[in-house]
């Protein structure tokens, strides 16, 4: 997501968005393999597997038994609580439901606390397929309504949408329903047509095709969808973390911390009732075989070459990932198709091998960082996430993949190019594994405590590095921002508090717990069993990490912390194992900061940062939208011209020639995006020179401005 478009949510122009947010709410809620209810169909009832009730007793036991909060209470207030808590994930825009469904579900309220007990899923079904069927329904209403031509819509119209806000009730009856859906299109027409000027036709062509699409995945709903929809109606009472995945959903988050998989080696996604082909991973088995190629359309899968092909046109992604997915090894067929090709479609076979997904592991890069005719070299080391092959340590592998091993390795190389500094790039870290948080910030410190952890029954224990040896001893300093979490703020917080190294960037997400993973009988749950502290006693939970020089930040920070999430544990702090610092950088952090202000004061990047910056902190979301177009035409166009000026006064800045219009200036900036993709952003070369700086500081000979 671009500036442009993030900005966007905290502008006038938020208000052409937020509607949109009512319409897809539950759209994607099914991920099954069931084909599409024609419309008009009555939708058949969604029902429990056997194996969902005693799924659910192990699942409440476990959570009662085992959660850091010890609240093993489950009574009528509770039952109260999962009865708010799931309503809302049916139904989070008050756009399906009518009055009288919530008034009739009423009766369940104290009654949830029995039935999860019980393993009994009666209620949660029938109020999961209440919502479904008013979903498919609504859809084909929409369908229909779209049917009648954008004539039939009052463009002109003096009313007003309200954005959903905690005083939104469900409507009391039918026609307030479609009272509220014909101001939900409305808007969503006026969007498109302010969006691209698109013809009248391309509009209603475009939404019936949309919502044709919808309607296709909401019909594929299936029981797991519905199962993990209620159970972490339940989970997500004790914080956000703690949930219920089916296997599907393990399988997919043993992946991504392992950051291999045995498949073909494609990325796949949606066009149109076709899973698409859009693009191939380099050296995978897809790309090594010759026939498949980018943009085909998988129209059926099969495992046998003698075996029947499996049709898959109307299918969900995860379902076709599925069938494509297998031991290495193993040979899949697919029926591929070019979009718009007269020539029949052609089955090509290929087998399936282990692949290395290494855009998402750790990767390096030198800065040549100038100033005063004095030239550095600083190492950068970018990490995505904090991730293991569990399954390969676990076997003794010896060359299992981690984050640490990768970090450690890329240093070794940057030590041969004889770099003067290191940053550690942390920024979109989400976390991962917190032995790796342990084992990464032991490549920086000699021995010493790394993170303390406190499991549930209050017990604090503290992890320490026992191996003398230093990765790297040299200048360090990490980038953070609001999107760094869970371990990656472990490493960050640790280096700050040994005065190991800097830390620059942005306040970090503020996820101060640990999950782990316990089987139940179908599928896993994860679990918040403990929280960790920095080695100076204080929690990473709600505060995050609070750099010691602090960049722009161009989005609302308060929608993107851990602290705006429900039921998050709170903030705290404990007594700290006693250790020793590398330094005190605290008399460095002000003569720091005023040579990073000086520098970038002009930078046209940072210029244009930080107005994008002040523009969130200026701007409000308004709680109604205007349904009359040619008022929000004006809006647009008063957001288009600040939003050409601030981008004008970048490129004059930089020696570009400055965009005649919008459409000249998103040229503009999606060629700069091609161009400068594998360059270093502003964010990490500055945070080069303020490294330098540091080590200028430690030398003041070498000083130099």
């Amino acid at each position: 997501m671009d500036e442009f478009t993030e900005l966007m949510r905290g502008t006038l122009m938020h208000k052409s968005i937020s509607s949109i947010f009512i319409v897809f709410a539950l759209a994607f809620v099914g991920n099954s393999a069931a084909a599409p209810v024609p419309s008009g169909e009555e939708v058949a009832p969604i029902e429990p597997l056997d194996v969902h009730a005693r799924t659910t007793r192990t699942v409440v036991d476990l959570v009662r038994s085992n959660h850091f909060s010890q609240n093993s209470k489950l009574d009528d207030e509770i039952s109260s609580e999962i009865f708010d808590q799931y309503l809302e994930r049916l139904d989070p825009r008050r756009a399906y439901l009518l009055a009288e469904d919530v008034e009739e579900f009423e009766d369940y309220r104290f009654k949830i606390d029995d039935a999860l007990r019980m393993g009994k899923l009666g209620v949660a079904f029938e109020m999961f397929n209440r919502v479904h069927q008013r979903q498919i329904a609504r859809l084909d209403w929409i369908l229909n309504r779209l049917s009648q031509g954008i004539e039939s819509f009052d463009l002109d119209s003096k009313q007003t949408l309200t954005v959903r806000d905690e005083n939104v009730y469900w409507p009391t009856d039918q026609d307030k329903a479609d009272d509220l859906w014909e101001k939900i299109l409305l808007d969503i027409i006026i969007r498109e047509r302010l969006g691209e000027e698109t013809g009248e036709e391309d509009v209603i062509a475009n939404l019936v095709k949309r919502y044709e699409r919808n309607r296709q995945y909401v019909s594929q709903t299936n029981s797991d969808d519905a199962y993990q929809t209620f159970m972490n109606a339940f989970t997500k009472l004790f914080d956000p973390h703690t949930e219920y995945l089916p296997p599907r959903a393990v399988d997919q988050f043993d992946t991504q911390m392992s950051l291999r998989l045995q498949g073909i080696g494609a990325l796949l996604g949606i066009d149109d009732e076709y899973i698409q082909i859009q693009s191939l991973l380099p050296g995978g088995p897809a790309e090594l075989n010759g026939g498949v190629k980018d943009k085909d359309r998988i129209i059926s899968v099969g495992q046998d070459p003698t075996g029947p092909l499996t049709d898959v046109v109307g299918w969900r992604l995860t379902d076709v990932v599925e069938l494509i997915r297998g031991p290495k090894g193993t040979t899949v067929l697919l029926e591929l198709k070019q979009p718009g090709e007269a020539s029949e479609s052609r089955v090509v076979a290929i087998v399936r091998d282990e692949i290395k997904l290494e855009q998402s592991a750790a990767s390096k890069r030198v800065l040549e960082i100038e100033a005063g005719g004095q030239n550095r070299k600083i190492g950068v080391i970018d990490l995505p996430s904090m991730y293991v092959d569990f399954e390969a340590k676990r076997r003794n592998e010896p060359d299992y993949r981690s984050a640490t091993r990768d970090v450690r390795r890329l240093i070794s190389e940057l030590k041969s190019e004889e770099i003067d500094g290191l940053i550690i790039d942390l920024r979109a870290n989400g976390g991962g594994s917190l032995d790796e948080a342990h084992s990464l910030t032991g490549l920086f410190v000699a021995t010493g405590p790394t993170v303390i952890v406190k499991h549930s029954r209050g017990r604090a224990e503290t992890l320490r590095d026992m191996d003398p040896e230093q990765a790297w001893d040299g200048p360090l300093a990490v980038i953070v921002d609001h999107r760094s979490a869970s371990a990656s703020e472990i490493f960050a917080g640790a280096i700050q508090d040994y005065g190991r190294g800097l830390v620059v960037g942005n306040q970090t997400f503020g996820k101060g717990t640990v999950q782990q993973l316990l089987p139940v009988r179908y599928g896993q749950l994860k679990i918040t069993q403990a929280k960790y502290y920095r080695i100076s006693g204080e929690s990473t939970q709600h505060k995050g990490v609070v750099p010691d020089i602090e960049f722009p930040l161009p989005i609302d920070p308060s929608r993107h912390r851990e602290s705006s999430l429900d039921s998050a544990l709170a903030h705290d702090e404990i007594e700290g194992p006693i250790f020793k610092t590398y330094g005190d950088l605290t008399p460095y952090i002000g003569e720091l900061q005023r040579l990073h202000e000086k520098r970038t004061l002009e930078n046209p990047d940072f210029v244009y940062q930080r107005a994008l910056e002040q523009r969130f902190e200026e701007d409000t979301e308004e709680s109604v939208i205007s349904l009359n177009e040619e008022e929000r035409r004006k809006e647009r166009d008063s957001y288009n011209e600040w939003w050409l000026d601030v981008n004008n006064a970048r490129l004059v800045a930089n020696g570009k020639e400055p965009a005649e219009d919008i459409e000249e200036l998103s040229k503009i900036r999606a060629e700069r995006r091609e161009a400068e993709k594998d360059e270093p952003d502003e964010m990490l070369i500055e945070t080069g020179h303020i490294l330098n700086d540091l080590i200028n500081l430690n030398n003041p000979l070498a000083l130099v401005e």
